[in-house]
């Protein structure tokens, strides 16, 4: 499993969004930033994450893998109209895997439409058994950040669902920019 020394080495070629001493944001691949924002690599200690730590209201599903000394538990959030303390949670795991898709970019890789996740979390291996076990797999197995996220790239690329994304996400994209960011997360699902 990854090791919080494996964050400094990273060297991928215009991934890193932010880098610290125990976390790190990155880009996915190019191939796949229309649906997912960034991956977030993250150990979390009670120095670094408050149990007080909030999720604020947002539009986008987001997929936390949480990853003890042993196995890692696959959770998907739906958007929120509410915020969330998640601190406390997230300070029992020794590593945090997050994706965070774009608006509607979760449909793109599983056909489920945003408002069916609307202020719900659900553990993933229910909604996808495969895909959770394979980046379970990817994350338990693997040292090396590079290799993680090259494998999780490769999975994502290989479940992307053809001509499910565009109506959906141009829908929703186009009614944030006409609203000029000021729709509610209700009304975006």
């Amino acid at each position: 499993m990854i090791s919080k020394d494996a964050i400094q080495s990273y060297v991928g070629a215009g991934r890193s969004i932010v880098k610290a001493e125990g976390f790190i944001y990155l880009l996915p691949h190019p191939a796949l930033r229309n649906w997912i924002s960034n991956y977030t690599i993250s150990f979390p200690d009670r120095c670094s994450i408050s149990e007080r730590y909030s999720v604020i209201p947002h539009g986008c599903a987001t997929l936390v893998l949480s990853c003890d000394e042993c196995n890692c538990y696959g959770y998907l959030f739906g958007p929120t109209t509410k915020p969330a303390y998640v601190g406390r949670e997230a300070n029992r795991f020794r590593v945090l895997f997050i994706v965070e898709f774009q608006p509607a970019g979760y449909y793109a890789f599983s056909g489920m439409p945003q408002r069916e996740l609307l202020n719900s979390v659900v553990p993933f291996d229910i909604v996808n058994p495969v895909l959770n076990r394979l980046m379970a797999q990817q994350i338990e197995t693997d040292g090396d950040l590079q290799t993680i996220i090259m494998g999780i790239d490769r999975l994502f690329l290989a479940h992307l669902k053809a001509g499910y994304f565009r109506d959906e996400f141009s829908l929703a994209n186009n009614m944030i920019v006409d609203s000029g960011g000021q729709i509610s997360v209700k009304e975006l699902s």
